[in-house]
């Protein structure tokens, strides 16, 4: 079919008709095949989502999530095996690259040699920045605590670390050699405490699940925007400590929304709490504003999304008179930030 001789919708109409890993391979015939495939296909390229790598074991499958939530499979990035049949190759950002069809599915493979596997997702992530654009967000989701995660433009990397052992890695010295994660899904096996300044606390969203007190070791030096912790044990100073740290303005200035909650049958000591905080309160008449906020990982169809919050109890930072709202429930504790001042924050309520 000699594409070109058509007229500019009748292109369009095969086009959207093509899933994306053809549309992908089109490209390839040459510069004007792919500026025409990106031209007629703009409008659904801005209805991806984002596009995801999920990583594990030297295997890496990309896929495609439109807004509607709909899921398209792209391509499985993985090791050679020893079969040389039905390979074909294409050039990539100067490197040549093997590409097969999947004898299991209709998902597409590239194949790698054992030591250029971080050469060739590079050189497949870098021609998709290109073909998909770069306004795109690209997630790596693994739960491989063992291999680095590959340092690419515009990948923002996340992590579950379920049962992980500190005594069998170090934990440590992972996080310093990996790109900050923009979420930490976290339960190890033993209470680990972190050097102040270790990578881990620049993640963007922790979750934690944790069967010791160790709730300060978490979120001490925590410099991300949202947190859930579960924990079978607390202390009502930890809450304290956390929240003057806060008001004072020596910690968390990035922070959003906390969200605790006790595992264990103890229950919160509210008043301690709200003595120990300074807390100022809504009159008793008036409804509260209610603290919503979306999740960051909306393309983790685990990660949990912040509690609303609707308190008359709030503390106020003192150097820029932020609020925040602050809900103290048996065992649960809820802290949400407001982009307002104190003077904003109670006229809202007028």
């Amino acid at each position: 079919m000699k594409l070109f001789k058509f007229p500019y919708l009748l292109q369009k109409e095969v086009f959207d008709n093509m899933e994306y890993q053809d549309l992908f391979l089109l490209s390839f015939i040459s510069n004007k095949m792919k500026k025409t495939i990106k031209s007629c296909q703009a409008n659904r390229f801005k209805s991806i989502s984002f596009i995801r790598y999920c990583g594990m074991n030297k295997r890496t499958f990309v896929d495609i999530v439109a807004k509607n939530h709909l899921k398209e499979d792209f391509v499985e990035i993985k090791e050679r095996d020893n079969t040389k049949m039905d390979y074909f190759q294409l050039k990539l950002f100067g490197k040549i690259i093997d590409f097969r069809k999947s004898r299991r599915d209709h998902i597409f493979e590239a194949a790698f040699n054992p030591d250029e596997s971080e050469s060739v997702i590079k050189s497949i992530h870098n021609y998709m920045l290109q073909f998909f654009g770069d306004s795109l967000e690209y997630i790596w989701s693994t739960s491989d605590w063992v291999n680095t995660v590959p340092q690419l433009q515009n990948l923002s990397p996340s992590i579950s670390m379920w049962h992980v052992n500190p005594d069998l890695i170090d934990l440590e010295n992972f996080f310093s050699t990996n790109p900050p994660f923009k979420m930490i899904e976290f339960q190890p096996t033993r209470p680990i405490n972190f050097n102040p300044g270790s990578k881990f606390y620049q993640a963007e969203t922790v979750v934690t699940l944790q069967h010791n007190n160790y709730f300060p070791s978490v979120l001490r030096h925590f410099q991300g925007k949202q947190a859930f912790v579960h924990c079978t044990y607390h202390n009502t100073e930890d809450f304290i400590e956390f929240v003057n740290k806060w008001k004072s303005g020596e910690a968390f200035r990035k922070l959003e929304v906390l969200n605790f909650k006790a595992l264990g049958d103890d229950d919160i000591d509210h008043e301690t709490v709200l003595n120990g905080i300074g807390a100022k309160h809504i009159d008793a008449r008036k409804t509260p504003p209610t603290h919503t906020l979306p999740k960051i990982c909306d393309w983790h169809q685990f990660s949990p999304s912040p509690n609303p919050i609707t308190s008359h109890i709030y503390v106020v930072r003192e150097s820029d008179n932020r609020v925040a709202s602050v809900s103290v429930q048996r065992r649960k504790f809820h802290f949400g930030v407001w982009d307002k001042t104190e003077e904003e924050f109670l006229r809202s309520m007028e």
